[in-house]
């Protein structure tokens, strides 16, 4: 009995180590690479891969091979989304976010519309609106009304979004 016990505690810790190592360019790609309604959900379960919190050395060595892979492997989309990680690493880690990504995310937003993807734009809008200069409201507002329009529950931030809308408004 004490045997079966060692053997789940060993495998359980196992399971520990492997579920927290970083994410690899092909996983993060093809769930970024997803276009229909699931993609902010999808994306969304590998921002939350950044809690684990593997180190900012690290994430910065998967943001250059990220961004090495765009190079090689163009995309509007896949870029858009390399950049959201980008800054949402940032921000888990702590480290400033600039004006420079403040204009990458405008930009993104501009692809997001040639691509007419109203759901990624929707995103773009809400982290804009975290780490744009004065845009909170505006930006935030937008995302809501395209959120509305697409069907709230596509979106998993969304009634946060509201609430901080409404206490910004107030």
């Amino acid at each position: 009995m004490k045997a079966l016990t060692l053997i789940v505690i060993i495998l359980s810790i196992s399971f520990s180590a492997v579920k927290a190592q970083q994410p690899t360019v092909e996983s993060l790609v093809k769930a970024w690479k997803v276009k229909d309604k699931t993609q902010s959900f999808k994306a969304e379960e590998t921002y939350a891969q950044l809690k684990q919190k593997t180190g900012y050395t690290a994430h910065q060595k998967l943001m250059a091979n990220l961004y090495s892979y765009l190079s090689s492997h163009p995309d509007d989309r896949l870029k858009v989304r390399i950049d959201m990680y980008d800054i949402l690493g940032k921000k888990e880690y702590n480290k400033p976010v600039n004006e420079e990504d403040s204009v990458r995310l405008y930009e993104d937003i501009m692809i997001a519309h040639k691509l007419e993807d109203e759901q990624l734009k929707s995103e773009l809008y809400t982290l804009y609106a975290e780490v744009g200069h004065n845009n909170y409201v505006l930006y935030n507002l937008k995302a809501l009304e395209l959120q509305k329009k697409n069907r709230l529950g596509a979106f998993q931030i969304c009634s946060q979004q509201i609430f901080q809308c409404q206490l910004w408004i107030i």
